[in-house]
């Protein structure tokens, strides 16, 4: 068997033909291109050298015949100035005579999407070979014991299957850890059913391979997926170390993507379209009935629906006032009601970050980017203010009333004070972090403003202003590269006072110029960088807008002038801005839409001030 394996590995690494391949097996899972890398990743492959390396083999004779390996998938970029990247994958075969005749694959898909340098690697000692237990049970008894102990949630007998410290998947943890861990599963999941399909087992050398088939209904969130009511059905390879009939090591995968696929399908609606006789415009909808739909569908359809009376004018009379059209959409909860206007859930499943979202323009952008599907991670400057960031979540849930069949998305608060830059970014990235990892937006809107006319500005004057408008979005960002995915979308709120200064505003408006020359260096630097590839940077640049802030300024006879003129300068409207106006410009930018804008200046000031 393990000849047989590491053939059909030299098949895969040679790129031998599928025929080839094939001979070696009698069935299984054999991708019909003959590629390494799982469905997703073919251009990746294409562009690359993937190698395989089989790191840990077991084999039970028994029945015809298992194995298990542990394998390391080398990725190679063609292009010199891209790194080599490595991830895991576990696999189980059955044999039959010498044929394959099925294989299980579970891929580190996490670790191939965010490129990680290092693989988890199975144990290498040079030391003493481990010991078998006193008492003679043998490992197949205890795992299974173990397993019992774990589905049945009784893990006060932990003790009896582990050592005191234990190497789970590179990371030594206490067994406390452990069991906490396994604990926090249990809590977020209902009805659970754990199956132990397989399970190889070599004595001699205390270690063992096991297949285990969940079919769980999360309740709470687990691994930044939020529970939708759905029950999935996924598998976990498990590799074990022991010494003296106790656990040590464990190098595990969990089939992560097929979790996902399954909680996060799309939903299906029949919906029920009630329109009245010819002349009358009145259109009734009603959700009728639920089912599921896989994504591919949603893929192909993504539409808005729109009633007129011309519309229903193109039916015969008898059919509309006799009996309900029925349409069928998918997800029709992919547009979602704010202010009378249906948006879009096109940024479901992503993870934004708003600087400055409790007033003004960073609080339009959040709730654009929410309206949208988004989860905010809103930030403030000090505690008190996140009783705003309460209000913000309770607006964006009243967006989405439970007859929509779409949970709201969810809105964290951070304090991140721009003049603390290594604070702002530490509490910034903490965030991140708890909500899954994966940033995908960031809206650098925050900014501290003060005036002070030229030949009266002080040393601490500037030291802030550099602080806080130059220093903290410098940092947030790199700070946050780790964390950013694929297609991601950075977006700096400028101010055209960086191309028509004020007098009063010298170094602001010094500060607003080398965002946006920043913004042009972040582009060519972010977006083709591993991990980040197509991600776009842009700055908007803001004109008087209608915030509290702008609202506050005093009415004076100058004040009154200057608003009066920038009116006049606003060449599409004669008016000025207000907060949807520039919220909609960024929520553009955070779009697929804008795949192709990148180090661009976009001016959101109605004319004001034109960038040529």
């Amino acid at each position: 068997m393990q000849a047989v394996f590491r053939e059909y590995v030299d098949c895969l690494n040679r790129r031998a033909s599928v025929d080839e391949v094939k001979r070696l097996m009698a069935g299984g899972e054999l991708q019909s291109d003959g590629r390494i890398l799982p469905a997703g990743f073919e251009q990746l492959e294409s562009s690359s050298d993937v190698n395989l390396t089989i790191l840990h083999q077991l084999v039970d004779t028994s029945s015809g015949g298992h194995l298990a390996a542990i394998l390391l998938v080398l990725v190679t970029p063609k292009d010199a100035e891209q790194v080599s990247f490595e991830f895991g994958r576990h696999v189980f075969c059955r044999f039959q005579d010498t044929a394959i005749t099925d294989i299980k694959i579970i891929d580190d898909v996490d670790a191939l999407r965010n490129r990680e340098a290092t693989a988890v690697r199975p144990p290498d000692w040079t030391g003493a070979p481990p010991k078998a237990p006193a008492d003679k049970a043998s490992l197949g008894e205890t795992y299974r014991a173990y397993f019992n102990s774990v589905s049945t949630r009784t893990m006060d007998r932990l003790p009896e299957y582990t050592h005191g410290h234990i190497v789970f998947n590179g990371h030594r943890v206490t067994r406390e850890e452990y069991r906490g861990a396994m604990e926090e599963c249990h809590d977020v999941m209902k009805d659970c059913k754990n199956t132990l399909e397989t399970l190889i087992v070599d004595e001699e050398n205390q270690r063992l391979a096991a297949r285990v088939v969940f079919e769980w209904t999360p309740v709470k969130k687990w691994a930044g997926i939020e529970p939708t009511g759905k029950r999935a059905t996924f598998s976990e390879h498990v590799f074990v170390w022991f010494d003296e009939g106790r656990m040590h090591t464990s190098v595990t995968l969990v089939d992560m993507e097929a979790f996902r696929r399954q909680i996060q399908a799309s939903t299906l609606h029949t919906w029920s379209v009630s329109c009245a006789p010819r002349g009358s415009s009145d259109v009734e909808l009603v959700d009728s009935r639920q089912c599921y739909a896989s994504p591919s569908l949603h893929d192909v359809f993504s539409w808005s629906l729109y009633f007129r009376p011309n519309l229903v004018d193109a039916f015969p009379t008898h059919t509309l006032s006799s009996f309900a059209l029925l349409v069928t959409l998918i997800n029709p909860p992919h547009h979602m009601a704010r202010n009378g206007i249906f948006q879009e859930q096109d940024l479901a499943g992503k993870l934004a970050v708003v600087t400055g979202a409790t007033r003004g323009i960073g609080r339009g952008i959040a709730l654009q980017l929410a309206s949208r599907g988004a989860a905010i991670i809103g930030t403030c400057s000090a505690e008190p203010s996140l009783s705003k960031i309460d209000t913000l979540r309770a607006q964006v849930e009243a967006l989405y009333p439970s007859s929509c069949g779409v949970s709201p998305p969810k809105i964290t608060g951070v304090v991140a004070p721009l003049t603390k830059p290594q604070e702002c970014s530490a509490n910034i990235v903490e965030a991140v972090a708890s909500n899954g990892g994966n940033l995908n937006i960031l809206v650098q809107n925050a900014a501290v403003v003060e005036v002070a006319p030229v030949g009266m500005i002080t040393q601490e004057h500037v030291t802030r202003m550099l602080t806080a408008n130059i220093e903290a979005p410098v940092f947030l960002v790199q700070a946050l590269v780790p964390y950013f995915r694929q297609d991601s979308r950075i977006i700096n709120i400028s101010s055209e006072g960086g191309r028509d200064p004020s007098p009063v505003a010298l170094v602001y408006s010094g500060c607003k110029s080398a965002l946006e020359s920043m913004t042009r260096v972040w582009a060519d630097a972010l977006g083709t960088r591993p991990g980040m590839e197509r991600t776009t940077v842009n700055a908007v640049a803001v004109g008087i807008t209608m915030t509290e802030l702008a609202s506050q300024m005093p009415d004076t006879p100058g004040i009154r002038e200057y608003l009066e003129q920038k009116k006049q300068a606003c060449s599409v409207g004669r008016r000025l801005g207000e907060v949807d106006d520039v919220a909609e410009v960024v929520g553009f930018l955070a779009s697929e839409k804008s795949r192709w804008v990148s180090g661009s200046v976009v001016c959101a000031n109605g004319g004001t001030v034109k960038i040529l």
